[in-house]
């Protein structure tokens, strides 16, 4: 009887170790940032996660829901895409959703924006809304409230509404400086 006995006992923690591995696979919430199952979006806080993650910024990214970046100001915001060099490569699809009072205070630092650089031309956002969002930098350049440097890709159906951007140089309500890039 003793044998079986630690049979049970092995199958019953297997079954507790097999979840916990799979559910450390899952990134934002849910997807493999393929094309055909991008990374799902439905919280601020999955929001300023891919800003961290560097190696998302060539991924397939879909916003589910929208969001309110309030509780992310100043340097918390976390930026996808902060250079030339380490650019946003990926497809962000809004979805039709909004991001709403995403706020950035900075000084001494350029691309910024929810989308520091763009810089690759299969690169697209698309699909999205800005809503409130705040910028106040200073001396920075290529600020926008959407892309701070457009510089490749592609920016297709989105909007800023009651923008507040204020940089040195190269700053707009939607991108701060297109180098080049489609817009639409």
């Amino acid at each position: 009887m003793a044998p079986k006995r630690s049979m049970q006992i092995t199958l019953l923690l297997c079954s507790f170790v097999i979840p916990a591995v799979g559910s450390a696979q899952v990134k934002y919430d849910g997807g493999t940032g393929d094309p055909n199952d991008p990374y799902l979006i439905y919280t601020a806080e999955q929001m300023n996660a891919i800003g961290a993650c560097r190696d998302d910024w060539d991924k397939h990214l879909r916003l589910m829901a929208d969001i309110d970046l309030s509780a992310y100001t100043g340097t918390e915001s976390n930026i996808l895409g902060v250079s030339w060099e380490q650019p946003f490569v990926g497809i962000f699809d809004g979805g039709g959703y909004t991001i709403s009072n995403s706020t950035w205070s900075s000084s001494g630092r350029d691309y910024l924006g929810l989308f520091g650089c763009v810089g690759d031309e299969t690169a697209q956002i698309k699909g999205l809304s800005l809503i409130c969002p705040r910028i106040e930098v200073d001396p920075d350049e290529a600020v926008g409230a959407l892309v701070g440097d457009l510089s490749g890709g592609s920016i297709t159906n989105c909007y800023v509404q009651d923008a507040s951007v204020s940089a040195n140089c190269y700053a707009g309500g939607l991108i701060g400086y297109v180098y080049s890039g489609k817009l639409a």
